[in-house]
């Protein structure tokens, strides 16, 4: 045993840690650029229009940061050329605080490029940066809503940080931080550490602590990294699970010796060879004692189970993850009606000549069909005095397309108006995006007098609701619904439940692909008690899940279990080639697929079991990890399709519809009829007509004949 880890306990009766060591000496000071676009959130540049325009741009101090010196603004801009240089320009606050005021001249017009010093004593944990650009484009009266008064910030400025990073404190109540600092940037980027082999007992614990790690870190992600065998060979915070037999890591770090069965313990300790990073420890004398540790630090109740460096677990009453953390939440599962704050949306006040566009996106289930009757929008909204009525409005769009407009015409301003809209069915899809824009026009305006634009909004409230009467169904296989947040492996409805098949033998990548797993799954549910199993393929062939979807996991060696589902005609990718087969024999296509391509397949099962299949297949088990965050990623995955995906080592993706569709759910036969009556209508009329034609005929020869027998 390496002398620097012998074990030394710290309290009787209690947990005890590793003896606190001097750490080998590492660099201390770093440097990190965090830009506008890419770590704040900023999607698109930044627009200041009219004589006084703001923008706003917020930003973060990590907790692991000491800063060592003033972080640096590196502003990046353009302006009107016609802007006049001595009285236009650019004031940067910092949490209000003026920092820095630039004028903008001809000089700067394009590529304008400033460094600004942000002082270290403004700096906080939240930090607000604005820009606020007073423009005028000439000497007399002018009009603030002249195209020619604007300003530009790119989202590719950044801010230049200088840190040292902090050492880690063992206290068990800080959790998930060290995992999972909120303030950071970028994915929380976590390693695991043991020997190559797993028991399959312990995949569980993993897949629940990446479901709660996914669900704190909501968009800022989970990158659960390469698995080591010794702490000296990661970068990054760790977690070391298993029992003590499995994973001899623990013996260096905790004292188990009065482990009990069933029992758990949960520590948190720095990494001896660099103490700015993390390690949480979590073990038990068999499984069950570690699935319990692991349901201690993923449960809704660890600050009642956990605190201190150290703490043995006996019992996990609420083990269902911590609350979702999406904003805005999805419309909720199966209801017609839902208001704003449904979605955790509250209200939302703009103000000025140049009001932002309040966006608020709706998020429908994957199988969601609307009906032919469409949908109905019930806003409610206020609004400020003094505005002038021919001119202030207020405008609503959905998915681009303006559904509405209405004026804003009382003097003395609204705060209870409510305005109704019949949305038709054709622009209401299972992603879309209402857009709710204020055009404030101030009333007996006169541009030779200077009027602050921040005394004139509008707001709308989180009490309007929104009706979309919805049909589910859905012809699956169909990878292209996995845009829709993973559905239907996405855990989004109450009863929602997942098995994940991983190989008989796994592995430490195997581990790692089920821990991210569960952060992307964790990531995307909404429901409170999401079920989530790990199950090895002998385990699943021998006995059998139901009512429950599965995602297997495979790498280069299959097991039985996947070709029998192979055997059985569910899955078309083989080992080496994939084939479908038509019901005469004959082969619909083949191709050989390479080591270096990894594969994406989904199928649906019927019979007494019905549920979605997912298989991910890379060439080894270390690539596993790296899939699942593709495969669960909605931007990366807008170009799915079929059933069948083939990922090329450059990125590539290929698609391929080779299996026979099932439909899932019930297609309502009227909605269908009134959609097809609606799209055909011209058809439907001409049949129309002619059938009146043929009728009056039938009716008149009918009538002669019976005069004729008269």
């Amino acid at each position: 045993m390496n002398p620097l880890l012998l074990l030394h306990s710290l309290a009787l009766g209690g947990p005890a840690l590793a003896q606190e060591v001097e750490a080998p000496p590492v660099s201390t000071e770093q440097v990190r650029m965090v830009t506008f676009g890419d770590d704040m959130g900023v999607a698109g540049h930044l627009m200041l229009q009219g004589v006084t325009a703001y923008g706003t741009v917020s930003f973060t101090r990590p907790r692991g940061w000491e800063l060592t010196s003033d972080p640096v603004l590196d502003l990046q801009f353009e302006h009107s050329g016609a802007l006049l240089a001595d009285q236009s320009n650019l004031t940067v606050h910092l949490n209000d605080q003026p920092v820095a005021t630039i004028r903008l001249t001809e000089d700067n017009a394009l590529d304008g490029l400033q460094e600004i010093r942000l002082p270290l004593e403004l700096i906080e944990d939240h930090n607000r940066l604005s820009m606020v650009a007073n423009q005028s484009y000439t000497q007399e009266c002018e009009d603030p809503y002249d195209p020619a008064l604007w300003t530009r910030i790119s989202n590719q400025s950044s801010i230049r940080f200088v840190y040292e990073p902090i050492p880690i404190e063992s206290e068990l109540l800080d959790l998930p931080y060290p995992m999972l600092d909120v303030l950071a940037f970028g994915p929380a980027q976590i390693a695991l550490v043991g020997p190559q082999e797993v028991s399959p007992g312990t995949l569980e614990a993993y897949a629940n602590l990446g479901m709660a790690l996914g669900r704190e870190a909501a968009w800022r992600h989970v990158e659960v990294a390469t698995a080591a065998r010794a702490l000296d060979g990661v970068n990054t915070h760790a977690i070391v699970l298993g029992t003590v037999s499995e994973n001899p890591v623990v013996s260096d770090l905790v004292d188990t010796s009065s482990l009990k069965d069933g029992q758990g313990l949960v520590a948190l300790v720095a990494n001896p060879w660099n103490t700015s990073h993390g390690v949480l420890v979590i073990t038990g004398k068999d499984d069950a004692g570690v699935l319990v540790a692991a349901q201690g630090v993923a449960a809704n109740d660890r600050y009642d189970l956990l605190s201190g460096a150290a703490a043995f677990v006996d019992a996990v009453g609420d083990s269902s993850p911590p609350p979702t953390k999406q904003h805005p939440l999805p419309v909720p599962a199966g209801q017609e009606s839902f208001t704003l704050e449904d979605l955790g949306i509250e209200d939302r006040t703009v103000r000025g000549y140049y009001a932002p566009t309040v966006s608020i996106p709706i998020r429908f289930e994957g199988d969601s069909h609307v009906g032919p009757s469409g949908g109905r929008i019930r806003l409610h909204y206020g609004y400020s005095a003094q505005l002038e009525g021919r001119l202030s409005t207020l405008e609503v769009r959905l998915n681009g397309v303006s559904l509405r407009s209405v004026a804003l015409d009382n003097p003395g301003g609204s705060e209870n108006e409510v305005i109704e809209i019949d949305v038709p069915a054709d622009i209401i899809w299972p992603d879309s995006k209402l857009d709710v824009v204020f055009h404030l026009f101030p009333r007996d305006f006169d541009p030779c007098l200077y009027l602050s634009d921040k005394v004139i909004w509008g707001t709308l409230y989180h009490t309007s609701e929104i009706q979309v009467p919805r049909d589910h169904y859905a012809l699956l296989p169909d990878l292209s619904k996995l845009r829709h947040r993973a559905w239907p492996f996405n855990l989004e409805s109450p009863q929602a439940g997942v098995v994940v098949v991983v190989p008989n033998k796994p592995n430490q990548a195997h581990a790692s692909a089920v821990m991210q797993l569960g952060a992307e799954l964790g990531r995307l549910s909404v429901a409170k008690a999401p079920e989530l199993r790990v199950r090895t393929a002998d385990e699943e062939t021998k006995a059998p899940s139901t009512g429950l979807n599965r995602i297997l996991l495979l790498d280069d060696e299959p097991s039985d279990y996947y070709t029998r589902l192979v055997s059985s005609g569910l899955l078309t990718a083989r080992s080496v080639e994939f084939t479908r087969q038509l019901s005469s024999g004959k082969e619909l296509i083949q191709a050989t697929v390479g080591t270096p391509y990894g594969t994406l397949e989904a199928a649906r099962a019927t019979g007494e079991d019905t549920h979605n299949l997912l298989v991910l297949r890379t060439p080894s088990a270390s690539d596993l990890a790296p899939m699942v965050r593709l495969v669960f990623d909605e931007t990366k995955v807008m170009d799915l399709q079929g059933n069948l995906a083939i990922l090329e080592p450059g990125g590539d993706i290929e698609t391929l519809d080779i299996a026979e569709k099932l439909p899932v759910g019930e297609v309502p036969i009227v909605s269908t009829a009134r959609f097809t009556t609606r799209r055909h209508w011209l058809f439907v009329a001409l049949f129309a007509s002619l059938a009146a034609v043929i009728g009056t005929a039938l009716v008149r020869r009918w009538a002669q004949a019976r005069s004729g027998e008269v």
